[in-house]
């Protein structure tokens, strides 16, 4: 939608939701400093076989694929295959980190690609819902099982 001076902007709902997978990230990030490279493959609790690196792991491939989504619009090359981790493996946070900053970058054309009609307020608010579920749904079972590990 245009905003009173001629410069598309994107709905409020489109950018609450681009805000609150901002907010996870932020969170999720806080959270995996509180442990050490090691204690990532760990599980936190015996009887669960979840473990952050898993968890990062799995958002790696959200990110990357929330970022491709945007960047195939753009015109910029994508990456044709999934980043490989094995367990043990310190770099699990890192790339992480990576595929967010490229989710960044990518938010940055938001804005001109639906000018440019390449994209909808409608059609970035169904890629980013199931990006904030995802960081919303982990980060809960995360903080289940630090409050059991407690």
């Amino acid at each position: 939608m245009a905003a009173d001076g001629g410069e598309f902007r994107l709905e409020e709902d489109t950018e609450i939701l681009r805000d609150q997978v901002v907010f996870h990230r932020m969170s999720l990030g806080e959270y995996c400093r509180e442990f050490s490279e090691s204690e990532l493959d760990e599980r936190l609790v015996p009887w669960s076989r979840v473990t952050i690196a898993g968890i990062l792991r799995e958002l790696t491939n959200y990110e990357f694929d929330w970022s491709d989504c945007v960047h195939r619009h753009v015109g910029m090359v994508v990456r044709n295959e999934q980043p490989q981790h094995r367990n043990g493996e310190a770099d699990v946070f890192d790339t992480w980190q990576v595929a967010c900053t490229r989710s960044r970058l990518a938010a940055d054309h938001l804005e001109s690609l639906c000018a440019q009609g390449k994209f909808t307020d409608e059609r970035l608010r169904m890629a980013l819902l199931p990006l904030g579920a995802t960081y919303a749904r982990y980060l809960a079972q995360l903080q289940l099982l630090r409050t059991e590990r407690q």
